[in-house]
């Protein structure tokens, strides 16, 4: 799969990085530019850390990030759970402790 060029083939928009070499999505919701500080093999993945150097957000959006959540969930509209994993989007307003 690696033989077919992703960005082409599905059209993808992007925009020059100010920071980094690497490009940014023009459509996302946001875009972060970062350089890798470590990586950290934790057995079928790989953490890696990263200094933030730049970051921008696409003002011209109304979606909402999707968050994967823990067990507390005050704040968070749960889309989908299955097991211990939860799929979320901030609850948007003021939000009350329960």
């Amino acid at each position: 799969m690696k033989e077919l060029d992703k960005i082409n083939e599905l059209r993808i928009e992007l925009v020059e990085s100010e920071r980094v070499s690497v490009p940014g999505l023009k459509t996302a919701i946001a875009n972060i530019e970062l350089k890798k500080t470590a990586a950290i093999p934790t057995g079928d993945h790989t953490i890696l850390v990263g200094e933030v150097l730049r970051f921008s957000v696409n003002t011209s959006s109304n979606e909402l990030p999707l968050l994967s959540v823990g067990p507390f969930t005050d704040g968070y509209k749960v889309l989908r759970k299955k097991g211990i994993h939860r799929l979320a989007t901030v609850v948007q307003g003021i939000i009350e402790p329960s």
